[in-house]
């Protein structure tokens, strides 16, 4: 059952990285700083989720 609640984050997480990968393509200035804050807000939601369960 926590595999299947986990799957979510991941995908989000996939999700996140498909995008920054699209803006590669587009800005070469955003897509670093995005993937920064993406790598971030993802560490900061598994650490919440895992002080919560």
């Amino acid at each position: 059952m926590t595999s299947e609640q986990q799957l979510p984050v991941y995908f989000d997480f996939v999700v996140a990285r498909s995008t920054s990968i699209r803006g590669h393509h587009g800005e070469p200035t955003t897509p670093f700083r995005s993937s920064r804050r993406g790598s971030i807000h993802s560490q900061s939601i598994v650490l919440e989720y895992h002080s919560q369960r």
